[in-house]
């Protein structure tokens, strides 16, 4: 059974113990766990897109629009390392594809890193 929800503010007044304690009856929305994270390195040649998680219709957009950001601002090679990410539906497979693409028509190379397990 999930307790109620508690406002930041009583979160803020509750003292040390108290709020550790009721971290775990706030429910799911405590975990906030991320459905795809996304890191992107540009100190180095080539740029570097790590994605982590769930790649699907409702992650799509933000992946591609980082990948299209990056080439727009003249970044020409790219990694995209998907060692730790699952493809999560047929959105999520086809912007792989629309990510290829898209660097290619800037004129730039796209490579692919992944888990051989």
């Amino acid at each position: 059974m999930l307790a109620e929800t508690i406002s930041p503010d009583a979160m803020m007044a509750a003292g040390e113990d108290d709020l550790l304690s009721t971290r775990w009856c706030l429910g799911p929305q405590w975990r906030m766990d991320p459905k795809l994270e996304l890191w992107v390195d540009v100190e180095c040649s080539p740029v570097v897109i790590r994605l982590t998680g769930t790649l699907d219709g409702s992650t799509a957009a933000s992946v591609l629009a980082v990948t299209a950001d990056l080439v727009e601002e003249g970044y020409r090679e790219v990694v995209m390392d998907t060692t730790e990410l699952r493809v999560g539906d047929a959105e999520g497979a086809r912007t792989l594809v629309r990510i290829e693409e898209l660097v290619d028509r800037w004129g730039g190379h796209l490579s692919w890193t992944a888990s051989t397990n």
